[in-house]
Order: structure tokens, then sequence, then C-alpha cells
């Protein structure tokens, strides 16, 4: 990871595409269950607050391999719950 500041640009970025594609969804499509929808949101929005602050706490900060191991780590669990929202977004799209 190069720089803290770009991680949480990718976050913010990744956050803003997904809700705004769940917004998209319930305001276009009819037969959208609204609750799934505005719960996806609310998980989304929950997802960005929870992984800027873990951005922010780095433990072990004199270690440069505990540090590196930690985002790389964070990284990993930000794509794996990203992934898994993209699959609540295409199942919410199938009705």
């Amino acid at each position: 990871m190069a720089k803290r500041r770009i991680l949480k640009k990718d976050i913010n970025y990744i956050s803003e595409t997904l809700f705004s594609e769940v917004a998209v969804i319930r305001m276009l499509e009819k037969d959208v269950d609204a609750d799934k929808a505005n719960k996806l949101m609310a998980r989304i929005l929950d997802l960005r607050e929870d992984f800027v602050k873990r951005s922010n706490t780095v433990d072990g900060k004199d270690n440069k391999k505990l540090v590196k191991a930690y985002y790389r780590s964070l990284n990993e669990a930000l794509r794996k719950e990203t992934a898994e929202i993209i699959a609540e977004i295409k199942e919410l799209n199938k009705k």
C-alpha cells in the first residue's frame, strides 16, 4: 500500500459506487424489495465507516512488517466484503 490517503479514497469510491448502484436499482426497478435495498444501503455505509476507521488505527506502528501485513489483510477484507455486497446487489436486481 502506497499511502493511507489513497486507501481511504479507494474505500470512499467503492462505497459511493455501490451505494449509488443500489439507489438506482431501487428507484428504477418496480419489483425490488425496498426494505432489502435500504438494509443493503445501510450495510454499505457501515462498511465505509468501518474500513475508514480501521485504516486509521494500526497496531505495531514501529514494525514495518506488521503494518504491511495489517494493510494487506485490510485490503483483502475490503475485497471480500465488496464481493459479498455485489452478490447481494445482483440478487436484488434479479427480481
